[in-house]
């Protein structure tokens, strides 16, 4: 997927440890930007039709780069979450994720979020300038690999 606005995938994760799941499996988003708040390479959320919603998702198989917001990002209430074999790179706020579970009387629940065989280049505050010297774009955003709320 190149040049969405919003979002490159909006995609379901898959049972936990099934790297067979056909899914959502070796994709590639780039390029993907929007205003406002757009620009996500993939938002992986647990399927709610299964158990992941309350107990683990994973995600896995997927390249992004050049997204100008998160190039993977996660929201849910599920109490384990894994993320595998994804690559970013040169994405601004390279993985961002929100985990929420509810334990009891409206406080935080335990929650795991894993990373396995994951890799992220770009993060530094290298400028993004194809050819400034022919009026080309230059970005010079701050770039993260991982963003935690």
């Amino acid at each position: 997927m190149a040049g969405a606005a919003y979002a490159g995938f909006l995609v379901r994760g898959h049972e936990c440890g099934d790297y067979t799941a056909n899914i959502f499996r070796n994709n590639v988003a780039h390029s993907i930007h929007g205003e406002p708040g757009g620009g996500i390479g993939a938002w992986i959320f647990p399927d709610p039709a299964t158990s992941q919603d309350t107990t683990c998702f994973e995600a896995s198989n997927f390249t992004v780069y050049k997204a100008t917001m998160h190039g993977i990002y996660g929201h849910h209430k599920a109490k384990r979450a894994v993320f595998s074999k994804m690559t970013s790179m040169d994405n601004i706020k390279g993985f961002g994720y929100i985990g929420q579970v509810n334990g009891g009387a409206g406080e935080y629940g335990d929650h795991i979020l894993e990373f396995n065989d994951n890799k992220f280049y770009g993060e530094t505050a290298i400028p993004d300038c194809p050819n400034a010297l022919n009026g080309d774009y230059c970005n010079r955003d701050d770039k993260y690999a991982f963003i935690n709320s």
